[in-house]
């Protein structure tokens, strides 16, 4: 079974009106028993697959919202806005329901207070900085003098901090200042004491924070790897805020990217306006690092950490974490596991009704669960960075001693590579080489080139590792020869974006169109599939006896 025919039932599915649970289920298990293993693991936020889950969750979301919090208005309609309908109705309902709360502010519960700040500051920033700074200077006077939020309404207060709270007002800081809104420094300062002082001694965190040292840590209650997460997140966001994730804190951050040699670091675009970073002194960013990595280490190994009652919570919290480990990191995955086994999970849970269920009510959840599907978190930071940040499928090269910046990621000087050296490479799965070579396709010499190695390679697009294709596609672009347009057609819809990039760029060589028809860096699978079809047209114009796949 082809991948085109693959996606054509995919798109046929998501076009026609919503499938039962059990029909999108049986439809995904033909799919994953037809296609070879290697494909179905390669899934990112545009796979067609992905995105027909994404488009039943709106679906439902659209049809049945009947949730009187604010809180899981503002997740709905974030999801919503973010999967691409930015004129939904329930976008604005949302936002007219935060301009109406704003006023009332501290009844809310911390949760709905921090989604409020989230939402307003994604879809209205500064049109509405005015609701959104009355909700950030309610949020300062509500915040404890341990430097936590938590239960805090005329129906319940407690004097602890909450970390589940906490972590949408560092979430929702974080955002306004995306925006270019003034965050308050005492307040960031005050959430990031509190978050070193809740780390219990092997690095985790609890519900209800006991209130320790970083020097004498002690146990917390009810720990999970949601909640550890959970503060994270909230310390890379909090370093974020004042400059220290990003560049500023080499020395701090020498535990994460102690390879990485001098002069050589992450380049960011220019973005959207953001705040000033606020000023960094009085912080033990030092102490700050150290938990970073005492909480990535207890992840890793999942040593006694329960996962909690609240699954789909947990994948947009998981989202969350990785997206800022990422880019802390400099390294951006771009198929990762973690997110493979997430959708394989909501796939398996999604309800008859298009939505999902985990403990925080229907509509909640299933905006969690989009939130997840889109890599909402990541979305905001590359709005903010653009494409600075560096993208590989393992990782950074390994021969850093080599390494130059191109475009705004780490790119690896290595040795040209003839094509019979490449083939070499391919069959012994060289990955890192391989992972070079993509990034790096001026390196690689086509001049001789046979017949079998071009057949060799088409096999290649087809059935390599991402990398793999990526190359492949490469090199048959720089073939310019029209008998292997087929095969580039093939690898534009690829579910890895960087191989249907290299199509889109061979097609354009090929066929001597610069602009080609189209598709920006940053695509969608509407898009895709409307450019897919001007080239198959192009090219039956010009060769019209032809037969290509469907």
């Amino acid at each position: 079974m082809s991948r085109s025919v693959t996606h054509a039932l995919l798109r046929q599915y998501s076009q026609s009106a919503r499938r039962t649970f059990r029909e999108l289920v049986v439809l995904a298990t033909v799919i994953a028993l037809l296609l070879p293993s290697s494909q179905t693991l390669a899934l990112t936020p545009q796979s067609p697959e992905v995105r027909a889950l994404i488009k039943s969750g709106v679906e439902a979301l659209t049809e049945d919202f009947s949730d009187s919090r604010l809180g899981a208005l503002c997740v709905a309609a974030l999801a919503i806005y973010k999967s691409g309908e930015k004129e939904h109705p329930l976008v604005y309902q949302a936002i007219d329901a935060c301009v109406r709360e704003a006023g009332e502010a501290r009844d809310l519960d911390m949760y709905s207070h921090g989604l409020a700040i989230i939402f307003l500051s994604e879809v209205a920033g500064r049109k509405q900085r005015a609701v959104i700074d009355r909700y950030i200077n309610v949020a300062i006077q509500r915040q404890k003098p341990h430097g936590g939020w938590g239960y805090d309404t005329r129906r319940e207060t407690r004097e602890t901090g909450d970390t589940s709270q906490t972590q949408y007002i560092a979430l929702a800081f974080w955002q306004a200042h995306q925006t270019g809104l003034p965050v308050p420094r005492e307040a960031s300062m005050k959430m990031i004491d509190w978050l070193l002082a809740t780390q219990a001694p092997n690095g985790a965190w609890g519900y209800q924070g006991n209130i320790g040292s970083p020097q004498n840590r002690i146990a917390q209650t009810q720990v999970t790897d949601t909640l550890t997460m959970a503060s994270l997140g909230s310390l890379m966001i909090g370093a974020d805020l004042f400059g220290m994730l990003e560049g500023g804190a080499d020395e701090q951050k020498a535990a994460f990217v102690q390879d990485l040699p001098p002069g050589v670091r992450r380049e960011s675009s220019a973005g959207p306006a953001v705040g000033p970073k606020l000023t960094p002194s009085g912080i033990d960013w030092a102490t700050v690092f150290k938990a970073m990595q005492d909480g990535d280490q207890l992840l890793e190994s999942q040593h006694s950490l329960k996962s909690g009652r609240y699954p789909i919570y947990r994948l947009y919290t998981l989202e969350r974490y990785m997206s800022f480990k990422e880019f802390r990191d400099g390294v951006e995955i771009s198929e990762p596991e973690w997110y493979q086994k997430g959708y394989e999970a909501l796939l398996n849970s999604q309800k008859d009704s298009g939505q999902w269920s985990g403990g925080c009510g229907k509509d909640a959840d299933t905006g969690f669960a989009l939130l997840f599907l889109l890599r909402s978190t990541q979305k905001s930071l590359r709005a903010r960075i653009g494409e600075g940040v560096m993208l590989s499928g393992r990782g950074l090269p390994k021969n850093l001693a080599k390494a130059r910046i191109e475009g705004g990621k780490v790119v690896a000087q290595i040795d040209d590579v003839e094509i019979g050296g490449l083939l070499s490479l391919i069959e012994g799965e060289d990955a890192d080489r391989l992972d070079e070579l993509a990034d790096n396709p001026t390196a690689l010499k086509v001049s001789t080139l046979t017949r079998e190695d071009l057949t060799r390679l088409e096999q290649v697009l087809r059935n390599g590792s991402p990398s793999a294709r990526v190359v492949a596609a490469n090199v048959l672009g720089k073939v310019s020869n029209l008998d292997y347009v087929p095969a580039l057609l093939y690898a534009l819809t690829d579910p890895d974006p960087r191989v249907a990039l290299a199509a889109r760029d061979a097609l354009r060589f090929t066929s001597r169109r610069p602009d080609g028809f189209g598709l920006p860096d940053e695509f969608n699978d509407d898009q895709r599939y409307a450019v897919h079809q001007d080239w198959k047209n192009w090219y039956l114009s010009i060769r019209p006896n032809v037969r290509l796949e469907d």
